[in-house]
């Protein structure tokens, strides 16, 4: 329980993310997912809940396009959250090796994450595709990061619908970064009966496709 002396946490939100061309046998979850979030807002359990779809890239495209690399700067920052509280964001983020420029999805090698420290190859970085999952989840407290999923540690997986589901009792200790030695602050009462975590979490470890 927080203390009453402790300062009241800023808002969270929650920014989802869906790959604009997920599966059609993905869809259903995803928008059992937007509808659970949706709610979370109309309950007041969060100040504000945005869906974005986005699509895999290519970083080398993204860098000589007007305007900012969204996708790419996006996957980055998130790459920043979870190298600097321990977890991976691999495999739902990943790069892959397409075979040719006009054939997107068509390779099969997988390479380091972005954000390395060796020398980029424009001409490798040509065939390289970033790709996203299904669905992601980023929580924020204010305009801090902190909790994006679906992510790893040495232990388990933590889903998408696993992070609903804190959201919706209140109480995160389960969950990855900051939040996880933090109960929520508006001290919503934990609700036993709701186990949805495992829902998803095997779509959410595959290895993310390309969206073709």
């Amino acid at each position: 329980m927080i203390d009453s002396d402790t300062p009241p946490r800023e808002p969270l939100r929650v920014d989802l993310y869906l790959r604009g061309r997920a599966p059609a046998e993905a869809v259903d979850r995803l928008l059992a997912v937007v509808e659970r979030a949706r709610r979370l807002e109309e309950i007041d359990r969060v100040s504000d809940v945005t869906v974005t779809t986005w699509s895999s890239v290519r970083p080398v495209l993204e860098t000589i396009a007007d305007g900012p690399a969204s996708v790419t700067a996006t996957v980055a920052a998130f790459r920043s959250w979870a190298d600097s509280e321990g977890y991976s964001l691999e495999p739902a983020f990943r790069r892959r090796e397409v075979s040719s420029m006009l054939e997107a999805g068509t390779g099969t090698e997988s390479h380091p994450f972005p954000g390395s420290n060796s020398a980029s190859d424009p001409d490798t970085d040509a065939f390289r595709e970033l790709c996203v999952p299904t669905v992601c989840a980023a929580i924020y407290a204010g305009e801090t990061l902190e909790c994006v999923v679906p992510c790893s540690d040495d232990e388990r997986t933590y889903s998408v619908e696993e992070c609903l589901q804190a959201l919706e009792t209140g109480v995160l200790e389960h969950l990855p970064g900051p939040m996880t030695h933090r109960e929520w602050a508006r001290g919503a009462t934990p609700d036993a009966s709701r186990d949805d975590s495992d829902v998803g979490s095997r779509e959410d470890t595959e290895t993310s496709t390309s969206d073709g």
